[in-house]
């Protein structure tokens, strides 16, 4: 028993001494970084003190320099830069005017892009526009136009007109060197006809001399008439002046020629001004009992024969002025 406990009480005093040796060593290492942290910064010298120094330890010196290794490798030199809050602050600002500015011309350009868009819109919707007015317009003219054309036939087809000619025998000679022509002027037209002028004359020339122009001037006679339709109006055309024998004679054997002219002005139911031409000649031959094969003439017989040239039996639309009764009330 004895044995035994002195054995347990040595091994007790290794494990104390084992111990107390682990305590101081790692209290010698911990000392150890404040003596060479106190060693690598010495107090600052006096000047004079650090010259002395200086030139009496040299070697202190380039054991020092050799010692110090910061700013290398090992022990790298770390610079941190404080920014002073005014800096800050102008970065902040600067930052947030370049958000601002950028922002309002990110805007901006939206905007722009938006109002380009609605006036590309703007400018379909305007061409779209355009292009149906004109087409409506295109349709309003040919509608104008078929309508004014359908106006025109109307007043064509339904207005009155005028057919002159002549009563047979035609010519028809008197006593003492007078011969007269019986004219009728009949409507034959839809609607009722106005006449506000209605006269004629005889020319006798010879064959060689040209044809007599037509009636443009109305004589100082004025004839008027109202006409419904198929309805007529005569007048007689004597010869002025008077023939004499041998006048009458040249004309029966076809060496003189006498023509015989008629005017009439009228004023169809749309207010419409005309003038229609009467003109035809005097063939001496239609009075010649031969002609028929017969000893006397017949009755209906018909001596005059129109004159086919353009103005001579004619009808128009007078113009400005012509006639006398452009100063008249319709």
């Amino acid at each position: 028993m004895k044995r035994l406990r002195l054995s347990s009480a040595l091994i007790l005093t290794v494990l104390s001494l084992a111990l107390n040796g682990q305590v101081l060593h790692a209290n010698d290492q911990s000392l150890e970084p404040r003596k060479s942290k106190h060693a690598s910064n010495p107090p600052p010298p006096t000047p004079a003190k650090s010259s002395h120094n200086q030139q009496s330890n040299p070697a202190n010196s380039n054991e020092h320099t050799t010692e110090d290794k910061r700013g290398t490798e090992e022990q790298p030199l770390v610079i941190k830069s404080v920014e002073t809050p005014s800096a800050a602050a102008i970065r902040d600002y600067e930052r947030s005017k370049r958000d601002d500015e950028a922002s309002t011309n990110w805007w901006i350009m939206v905007w722009t892009a938006v109002a380009a868009g609605g006036s590309i819109a703007t400018a379909f919707v305007a061409g779209r526009a355009a292009k149906i007015a004109i087409r409506t317009l295109e349709s309003a003219e040919k509608q104008a136009a078929a309508a004014l054309d359908t106006a025109r036939h109307l007043t064509t087809a339904e207005r009155g007109y005028l057919k002159i000619s002549h009563r047979p025998p035609g010519l028809v000679f008197h006593e003492a060197g007078l011969c007269d022509v019986h004219i009728d002027i009949k409507n034959i037209g839809r609607t009722p006809v106005r006449i506000t002028d209605a006269f004629g004359k005889t020319v006798l020339n010879h064959w060689a001399d040209p044809l007599p122009a037509p009636l443009d001037t109305p004589d100082t006679e004025t004839r008027r008439a109202f006409l419904q339709t198929n309805d007529t109006f005569d007048f007689f055309i004597p010869n002025l002046p008077l023939l004499d024998e041998s006048g009458v004679a040249q004309l029966k054997n076809g060496s003189m020629r006498l023509v015989v002219l008629a005017l009439v002005d009228y004023i169809d139911q749309f207010d419409v001004r005309h003038r229609s031409w009467y003109a035809a000649e005097y063939r001496h031959m239609m009075d010649w009992p031969t002609t028929y094969g017969t000893e006397e003439l017949p009755e209906t017989r018909d001596n005059l024969v129109l004159i086919m040239r353009s103005g001579y039996n004619d009808d128009r639309p007078r113009n400005k002025g012509e006639g006398n009764d452009w100063n008249n009330p319709i």
